[in-house]
């Protein structure tokens, strides 16, 4: 068909240009999405899969514009789960960049590709519901965040503190990797807070 428009970029596709980084000083990323970063850089991570969420924004924008991992964005969490495991599964060094809640929606991944195959996976999610949570519609979903990943057997760590980001996220990638599972930081409100 001639004369249209054209087709929108499929998710995932070739990379269009460099979203301009999120405020912070002197037009740079956020303080915690840079020791996140180091950290990602450090354990190896060369593929992140992420579904955006405010709260992670100067993440995928640090890692946008940093280029050393490919980045892709997923339409939805357990969709990008299956993204990243396939990736581990071809050699590549993955890590889920989500929300909470998509972490409860991607349960049934998690437990059957971690349950059956044991692929590790570092999920970095961002921790909704957590103590000093403003929006009082995301408290039900951080009262059951902690139960669940407990539920699932999956190892998880609360991150509060900026200058514990970048070995937090190496360290998660160490256990997820030497137990051949899954393993989540969760990204608290008092990170967000105290960068």
């Amino acid at each position: 068909m001639s004369g249209g428009s054209p087709s929108a970029p499929v998710p995932g596709s070739a990379p269009g240009p460099a979203p301009a980084p999120a405020p912070g000083p002197a037009g740079r990323p956020l303080p915690w999405a840079d020791a996140i970063l180091d950290g990602l850089k450090r354990a190896g991570i060369d593929l992140i899969v992420t579904v955006p969420d405010m709260k992670i924004v100067s993440l995928i924008r640090a890692v946008a514009a940093d280029g050393s991992m490919e980045l892709v964005r997923a339409a939805r969490e357990d969709e990008a789960v299956g993204i990243a495991a396939g990736a581990v599964l071809g050699g590549r060094r993955a890590a889920v960049l989500i929300q909470n809640a998509g972490l409860l929606a991607s349960v049934n991944a998690l437990a059957c590709l971690d349950g059956l195959f044991g692929i590790p996976l570092l999920l970095l999610v961002s921790y909704r519901g957590d103590m000093g949570e403003r929006e009082r519609s995301h408290r039900p979903v951080g009262k059951a965040t902690e139960p669940v990943l407990k539920a699932l057997g999956l190892p998880y760590f609360v991150l509060r503190k900026v200058e514990d980001a970048s070995d937090a996220v190496v360290d998660a990638a160490v256990v997820a990797g030497s137990g051949d599972t899954a393993a989540a930081l969760l990204l608290s409100n008092a990170l967000f807070r105290n960068a």
